[in-house]
């Protein structure tokens, strides 16, 4: 805008506009009537900081009603911050202080009288720190020039713009390494690092796991350009999946413990873009090649069963494994998150995922992904969250049994039914089929009340008061299912294959900015003891923010 913000008058009437001679070449704004509407209250910045003024409407005479050197002001330069009571003349206004945006009344009734205002501005400047009466006109004439003592910006040089790409951060390395007479040296650890140039344009993100066992280390390498709207990468990967048992048995004279091992190991190459709609709203589009491996071992050691010493320790024998994967793959995806994240787990907004994913190769089939959040605030500071969310493969080869199953029971989806809180004589005494925890399709919604705990009791500032702890009550509901146990609304379903769910409280705590550490105190709703008892509730630990 060309000039500053004056005072007008409409009338409604006629549409004429007249122009109000008040404080002539100073911005105006956020005008009130007063209750007689005799006088016009207003905020300017005749002097250099923004304050309330009260001028005469017949004869334009103004008086200065408060005198902050901070000023008055609300988040941008034309946000309203003054009110005026329309009975009463009661003044209102917001100003900054301590870190945020507050509301203030003026008082004594004294200070809406004001001081008379000059006719000319005191000096024209803009916000100055106090003292505001400064002598000599040599500081004033300084204070004016603002390019004193600046370089000459004719002199700078000019070149186009070079990325290089610098090393940002590294994830703490973690190293382990241990030796046991029974049963050698082992150890392992991992590393991860992020780097960048100046802009943000170009970004690496490496990774390395390796272990004892090299065949079980993983590796990651991913590049993402940033540089116009529409980003894009790369990433090529090595990720095994390790799941299996153990055995012991004695032959009379020996001690034998195998260690039997199933391995999935993903190698992928992958491309990726997305491009966004608005600040919430973007479409993604991924694809590439992906070949999966399968190992099945067994790690057999033996030991003197008098003395213990070993006899032999992890001698391997092959098992029989299934020929390995090779597909194809391309993803389109339609994206929304407008929600607020707070020091665990979002506080008030919604997002959704729709995705769609079709596999060809040795096995075709696609992958089919509905994400759907929601977040409300009733009463702040207390947040309701909803999650309705499906995942599943569909096609000819969907339930192939060399695909990893779907398993209900993480904690972040079904909490109450994690696999390493089933004992044997649980899992084997028929009062809860295990097969209802896997499937290569999934269900899941949950419904989460959240609230900070020491921000609710009013102990420290902000939000979360003086540390960042969320209190949780939830029930969760989930299904899987594939080809071989139907639920009830599929075609030829089985009607005693319903959904399991839980509920329960908890605590979420922000440990520093590194890490949502929870606290579970969960209700499992289907589990039964191996007598055939309802079970307790129990414990369970996460380390991941809430949904």
């Amino acid at each position: 805008m060309i000039g500053t913000y004056d005072l007008a008058l409409a009338d409604p009437n006629t549409g004429d506009i007249k122009k109000l001679d008040i404080l002539p070449g100073s911005r105006k704004i956020n005008p009130q009537w007063s209750s007689d509407s005799k006088s016009l209250y207003f905020i300017s910045d005749r002097n250099g900081i923004s304050n309330i003024y009260r001028a005469e409407v017949a004869t334009g005479a103004a008086r200065q009603i408060t005198n902050l050197y901070t000023g008055i002001g609300g988040i941008s330069n034309l946000s309203p911050a003054l009110t005026i009571a329309s009975k009463s003349n009661d003044i209102f206004y917001s100003a900054y202080d301590g870190g945020s945006y507050s509301i203030y009344a003026l008082e004594p009734e004294g200070l809406k009288v004001g001081t008379p205002v000059p006719d000319a501005p005191e000096n024209g400047l803009a916000a100055i720190l106090p003292p505001r009466d400064r002598q000599g006109s040599e500081i004033l004439g300084l204070i004016k020039n603002a390019g004193y003592g600046l370089p000459d910006s004719s002199k700078f040089s000019v070149a186009p713009y070079k990325p290089k790409l610098s090393l940002d951060y590294v994830v703490p390395p973690t190293i382990g390494v241990g030796y046991d007479p029974y049963y050698g040296a082992y150890g392992g650890g991992g590393i991860a690092g992020y780097w960048s140039d100046m802009l943000g344009w170009h970004n690496i993100m490496a990774m390395a796991n390796v272990s004892s066992r090299l065949m079980d280390s993983q590796a990651m390498i991913a590049y993402q350009n940033s540089k116009g709207r529409l980003n894009w990468g790369a990433v090529v990967q090595r990720m095994p999946l390790v799941y299996g048992d153990y055995a012991e048995s004695t032959d009379g004279a020996n001690y034998i413990e195998q260690e039997i091992l199933y391995r999935q190991i993903y190698y992928q190459v992958g491309a990726f873009a997305s491009y966004p709609f608005s600040p919430f709203s973007r479409f993604e589009l991924s694809g590439g090649y992906t070949y999966i491996q399968f190992n099945n071992v067994i790690y057999t050691s033996e030991y003197d069963y008098n003395t213990g010493q070993p006899i032999f320790v992890d001698q391997r024998t092959d098992l029989p494994s299934p020929p390995g994967i090779q597909m194809g793959y391309v993803g389109a995806a339609l994206v929304y998150d407008s929600s607020l994240f707070g020091a665990t787990a979002p506080i008030i907004g919604q997002s959704y995922r729709l995705e769609v994913s079709p596999s060809v190769g040795t096995l075709n089939y696609y992958n089919i992904t509905a994400d759907y959040r929601k977040y409300l605030v009733p009463v702040k500071p207390f947040t309701l969250a909803f999650r309705v969310m499906h995942y599943g493969r569909y096609g000819k080869g969907a339930d192939d049994t060399r695909l990893w199953p779907m398993f209900l029971g993480y904690d972040m989806l079904i909490r109450g039914y994690d696999y390493n809180s089933f004992t044997a004589d649980e899992a084997t005494s028929g009062y809860f089929n295990m097969n209802r925890l896997f499937g290569s399709k999934i269900a899941v919604a949950n419904l989460e009340l959240r609230f900070p705990l020491f921000g609710l009791l009013g102990l420290g500032k902000g939000y979360y008061g003086v540390f960042p702890v969320d209190v949780v009550g939830f029930y969760d509901m989930g299904l899987a299912w594939d080809n071989t146990n139907k639920p009830w609304f599929v075609s030829g379903g089985n009607r005693d294959w319903k959904p399991i769910t839980s509920a329960g409280v908890g605590l979420r705590v922000n440990v520093l900015g590194y890490i949502v550490l929870g606290v579970n105190y969960v209700k499992p709703f289907d589990r039964r003891n191996a007598d055939g008892t309802p079970m307790k509730p129990y414990f369970q630990f996460s380390f991941y923010p809430g949904f």
